[in-house]
C-alpha cells in the first residue's frame, strides 16, 4: 500500500512484496539505531493465497542477504513464518502480502 494515498500499487505480488519490505526496513531504521533486517529473529509474512508464498519468501531472503552484506556479517539467524489469511481476513486486508518484523538484538 502506498502510504501517501493508501492505494494498492500495481505490479502484482512482487511489487507489493518489495514495497512491504521497504516499509519494514524504514520502520526498523526509525525505531532502532543500526538495526537491519538481519537483526530480526522472527518475521511474520501474511499472504492472501498460498500461491504467493514462494515470491514472498524469495524476496525476504533477497532483502535479508542485502542487509547481511551491507552490515558486513557472515550469517543471519532470522526465520520467516508465513500465515495465509482466511477469506474473512482477505476482506479486511486489501494487500496480497505484508511482513511484520521486530528487532531483537539491538
Amino acid at each position: 500500500m502506498i502510504p501517501a494515498n493508501l492505494s494498492i500499487i500495481t505490479g502484482g505480488i512482487l511489487a507489493e512484496s518489495r514495497l512491504s519490505l521497504r516499509h519494514v526496513r524504514r520502520v526498523l531504521d526509525a525505531t532502532h539505531i543500526n538495526c537491519g533486517l538481519h537483526d530480526t529473529m522472527l518475521v511474520i509474512c501474511y499472504v492472501t493465497s498460498q500461491q504467493y508464498i514462494e515470491v514472498a519468501a524469495k524476496e525476504w531472503k533477497k532483502h535479508l542477504e542485502m542487509s547481511r552484506v551491507f552490515f558486513g556479517l557472515t550469517h543471519t539467524c532470522s526465520v520467516m513464518l508465513v500465515l495465509i489469511l482466511s477469506e474473512v481476513e482477505n476482506l479486511i486486508c486489501s494487500t496480497r502480502v505484508s511482513y511484520d518484523a521486530n528487532c531483537y538484538s539491538c
